[in-house]
């Protein structure tokens, strides 16, 4: 199954919630020398770097997760596909 890497979830959603809930299970603690309002992003990319799976459970690669990554802190900065 290919997994949209694309796709970011808006800022509040549900799906941000349960990454916060998951990250915290594992520990995680986001990015090192990135602003706090990226925070969602990098606990996301923990998450997928840890378990090597979407939320969803799809099985994805340490790139995809570095572009999930990317994609994410792109979607939520005001400079866009510059960050």
């Amino acid at each position: 199954m290919k997994v949209n890497r694309n796709f970011v979830p808006s800022k509040n959603s549900r799906y941000w919630v349960k990454v916060r809930q998951i990250a915290r299970w594992l520990h995680s603690d986001g990015c090192t020398g990135v602003p706090d309002f990226y925070l969602d992003c990098c606990l996301e990319h923990d998450i997928h770097y840890r378990t090597r799976k979407t939320l969803g459970g799809t099985p994805v690669s340490r790139n995809w997760a570095d572009t999930r990554l990317r994609r994410c802190i792109q979607n939520r900065s005001i400079f866009g596909l510059f960050s």
